[in-house]
């Protein structure tokens, strides 16, 4: 006859087995990216790291498109909301073609999270517990990046063929600076490869760097570091 221990210990048995059951291994190619990644079938805390991460971005792009109607009637409510004048808002053209600007890089991110969550949880079962950051970081960095991108083209540093950054006005210039943002925020990781290729350009510094590599032994060795492609 089983005693309450050992009922209590069968318990704990089985949701020990639930919890920690060993996971299949995957070998998977980011259709983003292009990246292959050796994962593992996710367990319960990852699906709620996924759910979770599935709300927030659906409620982003819920908000997100509520914004863009605020902004086109000008009537700006979250600016006032943060103690900023509206009407001071409408007024400015350069104002309105930054906010689609920035609506656009945080949706598109949005929106490409939204996709990588359908392959990596709904497709495949394979979403980390620990990437949940980086989707509750995309609208962020989405908007950031949009901004970066645009202050590239009306530098010069990029050719779009077109002067898209010029404040012209009209609804034509602020769909083409929606459109800007929302590549910027969907694309977010090739767009850090672009800039990180033109960062590289424009500040290449003189000289050989060095980097340190540990051998397995523990002696230290000085390799010179490869110079950084160019175009």
């Amino acid at each position: 006859m089983l005693t309450k221990d050992d009922e209590k210990k069968g318990l704990v048995r089985r949701v020990k087995d639930f919890l920690v059951r060993p996971r299949e291994v995957l070998t998977l190619q980011d259709p983003m990216s292009q990246t292959t990644f050796a994962v593992v079938r996710e367990g319960p805390l990852g699906a709620a790291c996924a759910v979770t991460a599935f709300l927030y971005s659906i409620g982003v792009v819920v908000f997100l498109l509520w914004e863009l109607v605020d902004i086109w009637s000008g009537r700006f409510l979250v600016m006032a909301w943060l103690g900023f004048d509206p009407k001071i808002c409408a007024a400015s053209t350069t104002f309105k073609q930054l906010a689609y600007l920035v609506v656009g890089g945080a949706l598109g991110s949005a929106l490409s999270s939204i996709r990588s969550l359908i392959f990596w949880h709904c497709s495949h079962r394979a979403f980390e517990p620990r990437f949940l950051w980086r989707y509750l970081t995309a609208p962020l960095s989405g908007a950031a990046l949009s901004l970066l991108v645009q202050a590239l083209v009306r530098a010069g540093t990029a050719v779009l063929g077109a002067d898209v950054g010029a404040a012209s006005g009209g609804g034509r210039s602020e769909m083409m600076l929606f459109a800007i943002g929302m590549l910027s925020g969907y694309g977010a990781e090739q767009v850090t490869r672009w800039l990180d290729e033109h960062v590289r350009r424009l500040f290449r510094v003189s000289g050989e760097p060095t980097v340190k590599s540990v051998t397995r032994t523990g002696e230290t060795a000085v390799v010179p570091r490869p110079e950084p492609p160019t175009s």
